[in-house]
């Protein structure tokens, strides 16, 4: 289970986000919406698509470790029949359709099934990095890998090119009053949002006591991020509240996945408690969108601080035991106590807030923590060693720790630094 760290989505929250990320990424919570953010330098989305007759968890199992994180992505259809029978069991993929073209390398994997046209596409370009881009309709020639079958929230101004929020009618900035439709450039540059009826009928559905459930990929280009969020099924929230936040960011695209009981999501190859599909649509979604590490990650520098040594057994039988206590941390070595009089029982707080080091995970490495101590009569106090890495719960093992022998227990404390 992946830890989402609570961090509101506001102009203020993201001007650190970036420091909060470890290996190139990061979960976190704002209310009922959990979202993740990935350096778009190192991260990229490419489209997820079941291609076998197994469920969306097994397909998102089978991926290659590089998909960090895995979204569900555009509307699909099928018959009645076709869902009564995925409540029996898994379906062929080729039993559902998909509203709106799928793009994968280059080629059209899966066509549009004629409904594309009132929906919207999200994909990206072949470059390195890429870059990417949205609008009405299906994937053009210049998206390389992306979906239609999507519907809109923060797409360019056709008239300004400035990000445009979509939602429940035209808004007008001079004239609250103004509904209409906007016909020419000059229109389109006092129109504050653009009205879509599928984002509407969503609004009222996520807006509901009952609050449907959806996903949305963003980017935040000034930044060079990528965003994904979920709003899980029956979980108070909408698409306005999310909307707004996103723009308030910086982001500049973004679309809605489809919804309710489809929306998942899914860490290391693995559905979120609490976000995964219903059993059906298991049986049913054929696409997604995935945060896929197309490029090492960027080393982590990590802080690890003592605070608190616990003497189980000083080693002795009668009277105090002096002590030596080290510990390695990524071959940083941290002097926690010297020749120390100690009895069983004691409790040393660490003065000075804790003794600790700061050192720099590569890439690809992990975070490796070993105690080691002794006695003056000799005693081997044993060796303890924790290993934290970028897939770790949360991420390098942020938090409060132990390591313990027979002899003692050590508190201590990890952190990311900026």
């Amino acid at each position: 289970m992946t830890t989402f760290k609570a961090q509101p989505i506001t102009a203020s929250g993201f001007k650190k986000i970036r420091t909060l990320l470890s290996g190139g990424i990061g979960f976190f919570s704002d209310g009922p919406y959990r979202y993740v953010v990935a350096d778009s330098d190192v991260f990229r989305f490419d489209v997820v698509r079941r291609d076998k007759v197994i469920t969306w968890s097994d397909t998102i199992k089978a991926l290659p470790t590089a998909f960090k994180v895995v979204i569900n992505g555009g509307y699909f259809s099928g018959s009645q029949v076709i869902y009564g029978l995925a409540r029996t069991g898994v379906r062929d993929p080729a039993d559902v359709t998909s509203n709106g073209e799928v793009k994968q390398a280059g080629a059209v994997v899966l066509p549009d099934n004629g409904k594309g046209s009132d929906f919207f596409f999200f994909g990206r370009n072949g470059a390195t990095p890429p870059a990417y881009s949205a609008g009405q309709g299906n994937p053009p020639g210049s998206v390389n890998e992306g979906s239609g079958g999507l519907g809109p929230m923060i797409l360019p101004n056709p008239g300004t090119g400035a990000p445009l929020k979509f939602g429940t009618g035209n808004v007008y900035a001079s004239d609250p009053k103004k509904s209409s439709i906007p016909a020419n450039p000059k229109e389109f540059a006092d129109c504050v949002q653009r009205n879509n009826n599928r984002y509407a009928a969503m609004q009222v559905e996520t807006g509901s006591p009952a609050g449907t459930g959806f996903g949305v990929v963003a980017v935040l280009p000034s930044d060079k991020l990528l965003i994904v969020v979920l709003k899980p099924h029956q979980t108070v929230g909408d698409l306005d509240t999310i909307r707004d936040a996103l723009f308030s960011v910086g982001c500049t695209l973004a679309c809605f996945t489809d919804g309710s009981t489809s929306a998942c999501l899914a860490v290391n190859g693995s559905m979120e408690p609490g976000m995964a599909p219903a059993g059906f649509k298991d049986n049913l979604i054929e696409t997604g969108f995935g945060l896929f590490l197309y490029k090492a990650a960027p080393p982590t520098k990590v802080s690890v601080t003592f605070t608190l040594v616990e003497v189980l057994d000083d080693a002795t039988f009668f009277g105090s035991s002096k002590w030596t206590l080290t510990a390695d941390v990524l071959g940083s070595s941290v002097t926690l106590l010297t020749t120390a009089e100690v009895n069983t029982g004691d409790k040393i707080v660490m003065g000075g807030g804790g003794f600790g080091t700061t050192v720099t995970v590569p890439s690809g490495a992990e975070l490796a923590i070993t105690s080691t101590g002794a006695s003056d009569g000799g005693d081997d106090l044993g060796t303890a060693t924790a290993r934290f890495g970028s897939a770790s719960a949360p991420a390098f093992g942020v938090g409060t720790h132990l390591l313990s022998t027979l002899y003692y227990r050590l508190t201590y404390v990890i952190a990311i630094v900026p």
